[in-house]
Parts: C-alpha cells; sequence; structure tokens
C-alpha cells in the first residue's frame, strides 16, 4: 500500500511540474522588455528546470532564444510602423527591447525581414 502511496505522490509532483510550451510563450512575452530574461529566469519564475524548458522549446520546432528573439523583432516592426512614434530614434527601440545596440539589431531585422529598420520605416510612412 505504501508503494501505492509514494507512487501517487511521485506521480503528482511530475504533473505539478509541467508546464505547457504556451505558458512559457506567454511569461516571454510578458518579460521581453527585461533586460535578464534567459531560461534560468523563466525556468526560475516557472518552477521548473532549464533542461526541461529547452526540451519544451526542442519539441515545438525552436528554441527559448529563437522565439525570444523572434518576438522581439515582430514588436521592433509594429513599433517602427506605428506612426505615432515615428519621433522615437531606431536605436531607442532597438535597445528597449534587448538588443545589444542599433548594428545587432539592423543586421538581425535585415536578416529576418529582408530590409533595413530605416528602409523598413521609410516605406511605411
Amino acid at each position: 500500500m505504501s508503494g501505492d502511496v509514494q507512487k501517487n505522490l511521485n506521480l503528482a509532483r511530475q504533473a505539478s511540474k509541467r508546464v505547457s510550451c504556451e505558458a512559457i510563450k506567454e511569461y516571454v512575452d510578458r518579460h521581453l522588455y527585461s533586460a535578464d530574461l534567459s531560461p534560468l529566469k523563466a525556468a526560475q519564475a516557472l518552477g521548473i528546470s532549464q533542461r526541461y524548458l529547452h526540451k519544451i522549446f526542442a519539441e515545438s520546432g525552436s528554441t527559448f532564444c529563437q522565439y525570444i528573439h523572434r518576438r522581439r523583432l515582430e514588436l521592433s516592426r509594429e513599433k517602427l510602423a506605428d506612426p505615432n512614434a515615428l519621433h522615437r530614434p531606431i536605436c531607442d527601440i532597438a535597445l528597449e527591447l534587448g538588443f545589444y545596440d542599433h548594428a545587432h539589431f539592423t543586421r538581425a531585422f535585415r536578416k529576418a525581414y529582408g530590409v533595413t529598420p530605416k528602409a523598413f520605416r521609410k516605406a511605411g510612412a
């Protein structure tokens, strides 16, 4: 009988540690502006191990860092297209979203969208 109790206890612990990929993505989306967003921070906040976090993302065909990068680029694209934000320097948007510097942001943006942030903004204006 005690073996069954222990088995059920272990199953309950495992179930409580299960976190969906969507829950992790929601956490990332809420913390995109945080400079210290990392797999370790996310795993700690969600009560799971980094290894488990990476495993969940691997099953979705992406990595944690790729997801962060993609979401930051998508958000930067929205900000660059916003007519109310035309006065904001592109560098400020890049730094706000966690890119190291303007050059790093420009390379990443061009690789993702085929144009520089400046050209993208100009085309939308």
